[in-house]
């Protein structure tokens, strides 16, 4: 099997690059980090070539001596390099590769020491405080009241508490955590050293790795240096030690508030089959589909194969958004999702609450389903006049089973003039009921008397979306566990507008390149029947995959053609052309033309 790669650059650069950066940080304090560098030596000979697991040391913030560093391997990169490895690697460590599905939770960490080396497997999931004696001693019983997780470890005559600290990743670091300063006056009043505290400070920030590229010459490669947890060790209901957990992590790019190395992303449609007929829908508008059909068991192994080698010539992983219809419909879906876990490939599903209970849920978070997206429309009324009867309440249902079993849930509505209100209050029921996100993208009409019912005015969209940029904003502020995401591309042009954005100088020396907005022809959509689309949303058939090879579709002349931005009406002398276009798919179904404007843009009216 070809490896894929994870990495322009070596691991062993990367963490050297990283240490670097705490060095120039002087996260250490007065601490002399030659230990670090010792072990780091080490850790660099064991780390696997071109995949980097968070790398994690401790920093003590009541005296004594760092106690080691170590690397954490999760079940994607477990599974990834038991099959690119065929186990060798797990061999050579001393190490069991834990790629079964029950083992799903499991973390493998490989602790440098010394010149010790140990390898263990511990637990990933964490709860909230246990009830125990010492959380109601001060100051850690403040402790309880934070937005905060707690993992235990019992140790001889000693308890130890392992508090994480919650959904830090490069977007909402520990330095932007509304509870920060209430935090550190906890460890500060504990008996926690000012020096070490205030090299909290320092411990969270971005760091640009250079490397040098064929195509575009030198470029960054970002590492994100973030407070990851704490560690205190009780002793006779006191507390004797406390140590910051620092975590260095390859942040090529953020989604979903989760670490993701560079992914290409792929949706595919492996069944037409679904229980519902949603009045918006583009899959059974128009009697689009008077056929339901599957793909074959044979040809979803071996259009795998070539999403696989797909993302390996572009240097990166595949990150694939698996949808229908209902997918878990699908004949041979749980067999489907038992080969993408053994492939260790990162998956999620567009899908349908109809036929979500506590077993599939169990299975689909063991199987490695990252996230599970459902629709929202509107309240209750809208969303079950569009959909059916009781697809509100279902909604709800399942957002609470996949809560439950570990799955990550954004909540997804689609737009148009008739429930731009509801969006709005449907923010509300987001965060009430714990969404791990919420977006939402616009209706694209099937046909041009539909779309003028049912798009807004540019002054309305613009209104509607100032409202809900500035309730997002609200909610962050206040510490709000659900990500109110921005995927209208428009967005860029209401930020650019309030002063809040502006294209970097990289994309002024490199007017040829797309760094943002509409992803019409940078990712595809894979159809059961095979057919391969620029926008799932739009005519927009660029080959099939039962015929040619997806590679040579998705750099092929056809696909260039979609995505070419220079003649967009509108587009092509905006200041925002490689980051925005709106959305090309809203515009095509209004106008008919591919280089038709996006009729909500309120630019030059």
């Amino acid at each position: 099997m070809e490896r894929i790669g994870v990495s322009p650059i070596s691991s062993a650069v990367f963490l050297e690059h990283s240490l670097r950066a705490l060095r120039k940080e002087k996260v250490f304090g007065s601490l002399t980090p030659d230990a670090f560098c010792r072990e780091a030596e080490t850790l660099k000979k064991l780390l696997p070539d071109r995949l980097f697991p968070d790398v994690y040391f401790d920093l003590p913030l009541m005296g004594g001596e760092p106690e080691g560093m170590a690397f954490v391997l999760d079940c994607y990169e477990r599974c990834y390099l038991e099959r690119t490895s065929h186990g060798a690697w797990f061999s050579g460590l001393g190490a069991a590769a834990l790629c079964a599905p029950e083992n799903r939770d499991d973390l493998l960490v490989c602790r440098i020491s010394g010149s010790t080396l140990s390898c263990l497997t511990v637990s990933g999931k964490t709860e909230g405080f246990p009830d125990m004696d010492i959380f109601r001693i001060p100051p850690l019983d403040r402790l309880t009241a934070l937005p905060l997780r707690c993992q235990t470890q019992p140790c001889e005559n000693e308890l130890r508490l392992v508090v994480v600290i919650d959904r830090s990743h490069a977007k909402d670091r520990f330095q932007n955590k509304p509870y920060k300063g209430e935090l550190m006056e906890i460890l500060r009043s504990a008996g926690c050293g000012t020096e070490a505290l205030e090299a909290l400070e320092r411990a969270s920030f971005l760091w640009g790795i250079p490397f040098y590229h064929a195509e575009y010459g030198y470029r960054e490669w970002a590492s994100c240096v973030d407070v990851a947890a704490f560690v205190l060790t009780v002793r006779d209901r006191k507390l004797c030690d406390c140590r910051a957990v620092i975590r260095i992590s390859e942040k090529s790019q953020v989604f979903a508030g989760e670490r993701m190395r560079p992914y290409h992303a792929y949706q595919w449609h492996i069944t037409d089959n679904c229980d519902q007929r949603c009045r918006h829908c583009y899959l059974f508008a128009e009697d689009a589909r008077l056929k339901c059909i599957s793909t074959p068991w044979e040809q979803l192994m071996l259009t795998l194969d070539e999403i696989v080698g797909d993302a390996a010539a572009r240097g990166t992983e595949p990150n694939i958004a698996i949808s229908g219809g209902d997918p878990i419909l699908h004949p041979q879906f749980w067999r489907f999702a038992e080969e993408l876990h053994s492939r260790g490939i990162h998956w999620m599903i567009l899908g349908n609450p109809f036929h979500l209970n506590e077993e599939v849920c169990r299975r689909l978070y063991q199987l490695g389903c990252s996230l599970y997206q459902q629709s929202m429309d509107g309240l209750p009324a809208f969303h079950d006049y569009m959909r059916k009867p009781g697809s509100f309440a279902a909604t709800l249902q399942g957002l609470k089973l996949l809560n439950a079993a570990g799955i990550k849930t954004d909540l997804m509505a689609t737009v148009s003039r008739q429930n731009m209100e509801d969006i709005l209050a449907c923010m509300d029921i987001a965060a009430e009921h714990h969404a791990y996100g919420f977006t939402f993208a616009r209706y694209c009409a099937t046909s041009p008397e539909k779309a003028k019912e049912s798009y807004p005015s540019p002054d309305e969209y613009r209104d509607f979306l100032l409202r809900y940029y500035r309730k997002a904003k609200e909610y962050r502020e206040k510490g709000c566990q659900t990500e109110f995401m921005f995927k209208e591309h428009l967005f860029t042009l209401l930020r650019y507008e309030l002063g809040e954005f502006r294209p970097s100088e990289a994309s002024k020396a490199h007017p040829e390149l797309i760094f943002g907005g509409c992803h019409l022809g940078q990712s595809c959509t894979i159809l059961p029947n095979g057919d391969v689309m620029a926008c799932r949303r739009m005519d927009s058939v660029i080959g099939n995959i039962k015929t040619e090879n997806l590679h040579r579709i998705l750099t092929g002349e056809l696909c260039k053609k979609y995505a070419a931005i220079g003649d967009i009406k509108k587009c092509k002398d905006c200041e925002l052309l490689q980051w925005c276009r709106g959305c090309r798919a809203v515009g095509y179904n209004m106008t008919g033309d591919l280089q038709g404007a996006d009729p909500c843009c309120w630019t030059y009216i």
